[in-house]
């Protein structure tokens, strides 16, 4: 389930919002591999005038443990793997868009992803023998910077 909840007041907007995700086999009743953590996000943002748009965002993790401590290995044995589960995390995202009232259809936007660096990620993976994947496979990209620029006809 998902809870959202928004409020707007003259220039300035806010979304609160809570999301839970649960999944088991139907068949042996383990947790599902690919099941997200329990997140919060709050954004907010403000139009400065009719051109800038600033705002940032939000996002906090909460424990995941609800991971699959078993699998099906070869010739239908099952396998004990570790419960691979993560502690709380967050993420600040800053970001601003600018569309000149000159250019019609012209937009700019830059933004601050991941803006404290934070190393996270949403599941661990592992190999069909039960170990690791290498971390740089599915931890989350560290800070970046974007700009992005389009125009619409």
């Amino acid at each position: 389930f998902e809870f959202v909840s928004s409020y707007s007041l003259n220039d300035w907007n806010m979304s609160l919002s809570y999301g839970q995700t649960r999944g088991t086999d139907m068949t042996t009743g383990w947790y599902l591999a690919d099941i997200p953590s329990d997140k919060f996000n709050l954004n907010l943002d403000t139009k400065i005038n009719d051109s800038v748009l600033i705002g940032a965002r939000a996002v906090y993790a909460l424990t995941h443990d609800k991971v699959p401590t078993k699998q099906l290995g070869e010739n239908g044995i099952i396998e004990d793997i570790p419960a691979a589960g993560f502690d709380t995390w967050f993420t600040m995202d800053l970001y601003a868009s600018y569309s000149p009232d000159s250019i019609n259809g012209l937009t700019t936007k830059l933004s601050i992803t991941n803006l404290f660096d934070e190393s996270y990620a949403h599941k661990m993976d592992f190999d069909r023998d039960g170990t690791e994947t290498p971390a740089n496979e599915y931890y989350e990209e560290g800070r970046s910077i974007n700009l992005q620029l389009s125009y619409q006809f």
